[in-house]
């Protein structure tokens, strides 16, 4: 089998939606909170100069997929990148598709010259697998990520 990494483009929004709802249920998200989640979002997501889609495919087909933003910060020392979303489809895993696609944000890093590359995990501990995985990747646990959701309306 040959594993391949290379950005989505805009006419894969469908695929790409497809895929991130596919994280965001399993996450724990309900599916009907989702709906303000659709094709014009991701295609926004995929025309801005900032975030850029991978896809990793076995053979030619997409079963994983990862987000990469670029984000600047002086605590950072400059410009750093952020895996907002990382997938690889269940039937896939363990399968080193996951650090296919860590491989291919820390060669965009080195590009780019970031001075970091960050990732936030689920804290709760039925995701202690994927924090290790991470782990297991080179990154640091450094604490948890806090929000505020902003109310536009």
């Amino acid at each position: 089998m040959s594993l391949s990494i290379r950005i989505a483009q805009i006419d894969e929004s469908p695929l790409v939606l497809s895929m991130l709802l596919e994280l965001l249920v399993e996450l724990g998200e309900d599916r009907n909170s989702l709906d303000h989640i659709d094709e014009s979002l991701v295609r926004r997501l995929l025309q801005s100069s900032v975030t850029t889609a991978y896809f990793a495919e076995l053979d030619g087909e997409p079963v994983g997929l990862m987000t990469l933003t670029e984000s600047q910060a002086v605590y950072a020392g400059g410009s750093y990148g952020t895996i907002d979303e990382l997938y690889v489809s269940p039937g896939h895993r363990s399968r080193n598709i996951g650090a296919a696609l860590i491989a291919e944000a820390k060669r965009v890093s080195a590009v780019k010259q970031w001075k970091r590359l960050v990732v936030t995990a689920p804290p709760e501990a039925r995701w202690k697998r994927s924090v290790h995985f991470y782990e297991q990747n080179g990154f640091k646990f450094t604490g948890p990520k806090l929000k505020f959701k902003v109310d536009n309306s």
